[in-house]
């Protein structure tokens, strides 16, 4: 009988072990199972410009900006021309520092009359002008280097076939009008022939 009884004990102390054990196991494991967080990806870094590239885009503007400078032309900055006034006179001035007003004439038609003013106060002696017309393809500062030579002619060689017209030569305060005609469109030379003047004072008259 107590053989009994003591095995009744044990079973229940094993039983109730049974039952802790099972109480434990259920209770962790809902911790146990529960997922773990997963740790977010980090964000992909911007991708990184090679340093080669960024330097190399600094030229290539350049030579860009180069090369457009290059395709455009420069401008030429070609003097005004005069022209005829509302009579038909082309008004020209002479003054004391060897200048013409103007190293470009422009008329449409063959008949020209050009008035030529001398501004300044010097005597013709010593600052004279005049205006000469040559052909087309006559150098003027060649031509002048000869007829500065012909004093008595006021430096307008007589019947020189390369002079087209030319006025008389005027001292300061002084004018000449000239009324000429030219064989036909082109650029004919114009020079002052007073010496040491032609080096300054030339320029062309264009006739269309």
């Amino acid at each position: 009988m107590f053989v009994r009884f003591l095995i009744a004990v044990l079973l229940i102390i094993n039983l109730g072990g049974c039952s802790e054990e099972e109480t434990t196991s259920t209770t962790a494991s809902p911790a146990s199972t529960a997922p773990e967080p997963k740790a977010e990806s980090p964000a992909p870094a911007a991708e990184a410009q090679p340093a080669g590239d960024a330097a190399s885009a600094a030229p290539d503007a350049s030579e860009a900006a180069s090369e457009a400078a290059a395709e455009t032309p420069p401008s030429a900055d070609a003097p005004a021309a005069t022209t005829p006034d509302d009579q038909g006179i082309v008004r020209v001035e002479a003054n004391d520092m060897m200048k013409f007003n103007t190293s470009r004439i422009e008329v449409e038609g063959t008949k020209v009359v050009i008035e030529l003013k001398h501004t300044g106060t010097f005597p013709k002696a010593a600052m004279g002008h005049n205006l000469v017309v040559l052909k087309p393809g006559t150098d003027p500062q060649a031509w002048a280097s000869v007829a500065m030579k012909q004093k008595d002619t006021e430096y307008s060689p007589v019947g020189d076939e390369a002079v087209i017209a030319h006025t008389k030569l005027i001292g300061g305060g002084e004018s000449d009008t000239i009324s000429f005609e030219v064989p036909g469109p082109g650029e004919y030379p114009f020079v002052c022939s007073f010496p040491g003047h032609a080096s300054m004072m030339k320029g062309v008259l264009i006739v269309k």
